[in-house]
């Protein structure tokens, strides 16, 4: 392990590191046990023993995988791929957007990540470009989904009540009751919810802005949710296809039933007229992280407890660089804003 800090947040910071059998560069997100409870969850809804054992069992070209654990009595070590590209985020804001052609290309990919964990019945619960990482910094870059501290591997009849998520993306079916983000909702969801963001995260990385603003407080924003109304009058949607449009619609609806799966996705239109060139493109050059070492089957100890143990804080947008094992810092600059997901 380097003395190089990739990123650092509150209940955990990431340098690299080298594996001595590849002498691999290599990313090591640190996190001190004192600040996880005895189930090992922390303020922000992170459970890394969770998150370890759910990516243990996943094997996907786009979604970030665990290499290694290793622990002491004050630290748990996740050994993860180095990749320089930084996040989706971080892309959006540096390039005003992205072309269509790339947006799409991006957005496919994470349809490929996400109908793999939706087949499998397991929910992301906080997609976001934040969480959405890049390989690099190169126009169609391979992407890869992380952060899976909020996944629910849930049985395939099984509806999932927690309410958690980042709230610009969540979707309306988590607001119909007034539970409180980590208490239980009275109406159950589906792993149509991560289809909900993808429509946000698809509407965001074609147009730098967010189709629910939170400038008025939350309560404002949950009523856009739940009303569903998208505005596409700014002058960045003219450039953009009537197809795209529609694929955005089609992930937005307010019903769940209605809404768009991930399936469903690759046959929309939008997609599917360019399926073929989408999966050469795919086969030719998205080349995952290299993987020289089988994954993890280390589960790390919980925490002892502790009666001083500090209280549980709300995560902040610091502590997504260290979350994700990105290496880019994003800038301040207009929405949509790196967002701290809600517990």
């Amino acid at each position: 392990i380097t003395d190089t800090v990739l990123g650092r947040g509150s209940f955990a910071e990431i340098r690299t590191a080298y594996r001595k059998d590849a002498k691999a560069e290599v990313a090591v997100k640190i996190m001190k046990k004192r600040n996880f409870s005895i189930s090992g969850a922390v303020g922000g809804g992170t459970n890394y023993i969770h998150e370890i054992n759910l990516l243990r069992g996943i094997r996907h070209p786009n979604i970030v995988r665990v290499y290694d654990v290793a622990e002491t009595a004050d630290n748990v070590f996740i050994f993860m791929p180095y990749l320089k590209g930084g996040d989706l985020f971080d892309c959006i804001m540096r390039r005003d957007g992205l072309p269509e052609d790339e947006a799409k290309y991006t957005v496919y990919q994470v349809l490929l990540a996400l109908k793999y964990l939706h087949d499998a019945n397991i929910a992301h619960r906080d997609l976001k470009p934040e969480n959405t990482l890049m390989v690099s910094k190169d126009p169609f870059s391979h992407a890869m989904l992380t952060d899976f501290g909020m996944a629910k591997a849930a049985g395939r009849h099984e509806l999932m009540t927690t309410m958690c998520g980042t709230f610009q993306y969540i979707a309306p079916e988590m607001l119909l009751s007034r539970a409180e983000p980590g208490q239980a909702l009275e109406v159950g969801y589906t792993t149509a919810v991560d289809c909900w963001s993808l429509g946000v995260l698809t509407y965001a990385t074609l147009s730098k802005m967010l189709p629910f603003s939170d400038g008025s407080g939350n309560e404002a924003l949950f009523d856009q949710i739940r009303s569903g109304n998208i505005d596409f009058s700014d002058a960045k949607w003219e450039s953009v296809s009537p197809e795209c449009v529609l694929f955005i619609r089609s992930l937005l609806r307010i019903d769940p039933r209605k809404r768009m799966s991930a399936s469903d996705a690759f046959k929309h239109p939008w997609i599917a007229k360019d399926e073929a060139c989408l999966a050469r493109r795919y086969a030719r050059s998205a080349r995952p992280v290299a993987e020289t070492a089988s994954p993890s089957t280390r589960t790390p100890s919980p925490p002892a407890a502790d009666a001083a143990s500090p209280a549980p804080a709300k995560r902040s947008a610091d502590d997504t660089p260290a979350a994700t094992a990105a290496a880019a810092t994003a800038p301040v600059g207009p929405p949509p804003t790196k967002r701290a997901r809600q517990p």
